[in-house]
Order: structure tokens, then sequence, then C-alpha cells
């Protein structure tokens, strides 16, 4: 794109909030969600768009206000060719960080012609396994969501919250629903100390096995075998090794 001079315009900054809707709503044992609060930025340059987003908070959209006025006051840095090198000197919060950060690698790479893959020397995207999650809900619309989710072999169930006396039941329920899947329970911080040293550990016997994540512990009921994801932390490249 040229500016009216005649000389190539200026790369330019756009940021915007989505609010995009849940197929149907989500609970966990703090909250419901109806929908996930977004964040995106453009950066436009040389007739092409490259795009970011994040999630500052899952529902407070104070936060997410403060991070768009976090990335509105980087316009004159984009304008000046703010690259990822450059973004990756400045102190900002991570969510805005990762949004730019998105945008940049995918604006280099189709001015490029090339994949963001390609340019950071990934493999070709590939599937890998993950996981599915329930909702908290009543343990026979647990049971019969998992039943319907049959492609996914590890389900992650929601558990935790003012009905905590039912989780048994609802991870009892999905069992019988789904005897071939791993099971990952996240009460989401909604059992208390006596709670997570009882049902928890019921649930971690029979040959199960528990991750350890941060002061809690994540029962996982194996199927064939016991699985549990992986978190790979992030680098200045992409690719996940």
């Amino acid at each position: 794109m040229m500016s009216r001079s005649g000389l190539p315009a200026a790369p330019s900054l756009h940021v915007f909030a989505e609010n995009i809707p849940l197929r149907e709503p989500f609970r966990i044992s703090r909250m419901e969600f109806r929908h996930s609060q977004v964040m995106v930025a453009e950066i436009a340059a040389d007739g092409h768009v490259g795009r970011g987003e994040c999630e500052p908070h899952e529902s407070d959209p104070a936060l997410r206000d403060r991070a768009m006025a976090d990335a509105w006051a980087l316009s004159d840095h984009v304008a000046q060719g703010l690259d990822r090198a450059g973004l990756a000197a400045l102190p900002l919060a991570r969510p805005v960080r990762n949004a730019l950060d998105c945008a940049l690698w995918d604006l280099e790479a189709k001015r490029r012609g090339t994949s963001v893959a390609a340019l950071a020397g990934c493999p070709a995207p590939a599937a890998l396994p993950t996981v599915f999650t329930l909702g908290i809900d009543a343990p026979a619309a647990m049971a019969g969501k998992a039943a319907r989710m049959a492609a996914w072999t590890r389900l992650k169930i929601k558990l935790g919250g003012e009905e905590a006396a039912l989780d048994l039941r609802r991870a009892a329920a999905v069992r019988g629903a789904r005897p071939d899947a791993a099971l990952i329970v996240d009460p989401n911080g909604g059992w208390t100390g006596g709670g997570r040293r009882g049902p928890n550990w019921a649930w971690c016997g029979s040959g199960g096995r528990c991750r350890r994540g941060g002061p809690r512990r994540s029962p996982i009921m194996p199927a064939r075998f016991p699985c549990a994801p992986t978190r790979v932390a992030s680098t200045a490249s992409p690719c996940r090794r």
C-alpha cells in the first residue's frame, strides 16, 4: 500500500475486542461462561495483514480494556517498523505481547509468501492428541456429552463448586459412558483440603496416577493406559519440541 506521497505506507496497528459466543454455556467451579472475550491485534503493511489475539482475562472486561490500551500505546512503535526482536525488548504484559508477537509472525510469513512454521524452521504442523473438556453439569448430561465425543480419547472433567457433593457421581457417570477414555479431573480450586484428600485419592486408585500441578494434584483415571497432557514452555521460536 502506498501513501499519498507515493512512498510505501508505514505499518499500522489496529486493536479491537471480540466476544466469541460459545455454542453452549460452559461451567466451572467458580463461574459459568457464555462467550470468550478476546483482544485482537492486526498489523497492516505492504498489502498484508498479520493477526494475533489473546484473552487477557477469562471474565473481567476491565482487564481486556487495559490490555487494549497498552496495545494501542504501541502504535508509533509499529509505524516505525517494530519487529519481533524489538517487541521482545519492551516491558509488556504477557497477553499483549502474545497478541502482537503472533501478529508479527503472521505478517512476516505473509510478506514472504510462506507459512509461520516454515519461517520458524519448524516442520509442517501435524495433528496431536489433546483433551476435550466437559463443563460441570448433571451427571447424566455429562455422560451423554462424553458419549457423543467418541472421537476424543482424553476427556477433562470440570468438577467442584456449589454442588461438589455430586462430583463422584459425575465422574462415575462419565467413566460409565466412556470406559475407553483417559479421564483428567480439574476442580479449578473448587475442593477444600479435606475434599482433595478424599474423593481425589479414591479416583487415583486401581492403577491410576496423579499428575502434580502446583499445590494441587490432578487425578487421572486411565482406561487402557494413563496419560496426561504435557505443557510445553514457549521459546523465541513457536516450534513445540
